[in-house]
């Protein structure tokens, strides 16, 4: 098909686009029947916007950004009357700042306006005429002391530093009716009664006897009070003797005659007889021995009466003792001094033998074993063991206890620190019968078990048998656990309910 452009006048059409082609340019304004160009258009549009942004460059767009309201002229001019003018207006209401200002001509907050006058210092406040400010010269030169001219200018002040000084002394202080110490004083204010001191007021020395030789004899005191002096004299004639003894109470001489002593000779060095009435040797060494043809005479020391022979100090025998009454011995007795010593009982025990220390001490051992024991036993928190011939084999038997006063498991100990241990190399068979009780509840049971240790480990063979005897209530329990090489026996209670517990452990032992 040819194209075919018809032209008329300043139009033309282009029969191949379809397009009407206008050749003239309208000026902007124009407001006439010519036929609208699209370069005329897009001015117009433009002179319409006015540059506007991208999003307000359309009816639509502007309708919306006033949110589609008809009446927005209207409610605009109202809120403009409404307003507050700047200059000759008046605020019905409060002024709220958004926030406190941070440029020199910004309206200030009411919060940022204090905190500036409470950052306000002396150092940028000018002083006034009549409330001035304080410096230490103004202090100073207010105060001022009153002299008081019969204390001699004790008090001092300078102004200078404003230090006032009080430096006081007896010497310029009047006395009052306190009065001052002197020496004087201090020793007419002592007195003193006749006696062994003297006393001296106008020195103030007090003088005390050096020596008995010094101070009289109480006139009132007897030899028999022990308030008089020594004197030989004194003490020779307190002094007696009995018997063959001869005594000369001028010398203070004890004397043994030749005749009337029951040994068939004898020997003495020199005696002294003290104030006591002590009777000493002057020699390292004394013995009473016996001579003659009869052999085996005996010494015989007999008091008078119910005198006694006592012997101070320590005494030895080298041969047998023996003693037809009654033996006391007020301090420590040691029996032998090696092993291969004996002792032979052939009385009867009247007392108790109790153990210087609580769970120390044994009778026998492993090698030396009583053969049979007869006793009446009570178990009182105590362990017994009974062995028999062969050590390998034992039953021991343990009483245990504890109180429970909550709801937790508590373990029952031994009185003492003694447990319940299993040896190395062995194995042990357990019965163990619980008991637990107070006003309301009541518990019993019965727990056997066999626990073996090799090597040092120790563990339960199989499961322990329970047995429940009775109870009144299904919280109470009773467990028996190990740990490490100790058997442990446990009781659970009620919660604030305090239940007494008691068990009786026999345990038998072979150690293989």
């Amino acid at each position: 098909m040819t194209t075919r452009i018809v032209s008329r006048g300043d139009i033309e059409f282009d029969a191949s686009t379809g397009r009407l082609i206008a050749n003239y340019e309208i000026a902007d304004g124009e407001n006439s029947h010519l036929v609208a160009t699209t370069k005329w258009v897009t001015n117009a549009v433009n002179n319409l916007i006015g540059g506007a942004p991208g999003t307000l460059d359309t009816l639509n767009e502007l309708a919306a950004a006033i949110g589609d309201d008809p009446d927005f002229y209207t409610n605009i001019t109202t809120i403009g009357g409404n307003a507050v003018t700047r200059s000759g207006d008046t605020m019905t209401g409060p002024l709220i700042l958004s926030r406190d200002p941070v440029e020199g001509l910004e309206a200030a907050t009411r919060r940022w306006t204090i905190a500036q006058l409470d950052a306000q210092t002396t150092d940028v406040i000018e002083e006034g005429t009549t409330n001035k400010y304080y410096l230490d010269s103004r202090a100073r030169g207010a105060i001022s002391v009153a002299l008081d001219n019969t204390l001699a200018n004790p008090v001092g002040y300078v102004r200078g530093d404003g230090v006032i000084t009080y430096n006081p002394s007896t010497t310029v202080l009047v006395e009052g009716n306190k009065l001052f110490y002197t020496d004087t004083r201090a020793r007419a204010s002592l007195s003193y009664t006749t006696g062994i001191a003297n006393y001296n007021p106008s020195t103030g020395q007090i003088t005390i006897p050096r020596n008995t030789s010094q101070i009289s004899e109480d006139p009132q005191s007897s030899v028999t009070s022990g308030t008089m002096y020594f004197t030989n004299a004194r003490a020779r004639s307190a002094i007696s003797v009995q018997g063959p003894l001869t005594y000369d109470a001028t010398a203070g001489t004890v004397g043994v005659p030749d005749s009337g002593v029951t040994a068939g000779s004898y020997e003495y060095a020199d005696i002294t007889v003290d104030r006591y009435g002590n009777v000493s040797s002057a020699v390292s060494s004394s013995r009473i021995t016996t001579t003659g043809t009869t052999p085996n005479l005996t010494v015989n020391l007999f008091p008078t009466g119910t005198g006694t022979v006592e012997l101070h100090g320590n005494t030895n025998v080298t041969g047998d003792l023996y003693a037809t009454g009654n033996i006391t011995a007020g301090g420590n007795i040691t029996l032998g001094d090696a092993p291969t010593d004996t002792i032979t009982l052939a009385a009867e025990v009247n007392s108790d033998i109790l153990p210087l220390t609580t769970d120390t001490y044994n009778i026998g051992s492993d090698t030396n074993r009583w053969s049979t024991t007869y006793a009446k036993t009570t178990i009182n928190n105590k362990q017994m063991v009974v062995s028999d011939i062969d050590p390998t084999v034992n039953t021991s038997n343990y009483v245990l206890t504890c109180t429970t006063t909550n709801a937790s498991s508590t373990q029952l100990t031994i009185v003492g620190t003694t447990k319940i241990t299993i040896p190395t190399e062995s194995s042990a068979s357990f019965e163990i019968k619980f008991v637990g009780a107070n006003s309301t509840h009541r518990y019993a049971s019965i727990i056997k078990g066999l626990v073996i240790n090799v090597g040092g480990i120790t563990s339960l063979v199989g499961a322990n048998n329970k047995e429940l005897i009775a109870t009144t209530s299904p919280d109470l329990n009773t467990v028996v656990a190990l740990s490490g090489n100790t058997l442990t026996i446990s009781a659970t209670g009620l919660a604030s309910t305090t239940i007494k517990w008691t068990a009786f452990a026999s345990i038998t032992t072979v150690t293989f």
